[in-house]
């Protein structure tokens, strides 16, 4: 981990907080809504064959 980053523990402890306020799920579902308004997005599964 680059030094400027300070220790792993803290970069970890930021992430857990960012994980549990939802941060990551609101970034992807904001992503998926820009992805959609451009007919960008296929959210299909494909079915195994």
């Amino acid at each position: 981990m680059p030094q400027e980053f300070g220790l792993w523990s803290t970069v970890y402890d930021h992430f857990r907080q960012w994980r549990d306020a939802g941060v990551f799920q609101a970034l992807m579902d904001a992503m998926i809504t820009e992805a959609a308004r451009r007919g960008q997005v296929d959210l299909s599964f494909p079915v195994p064959t």
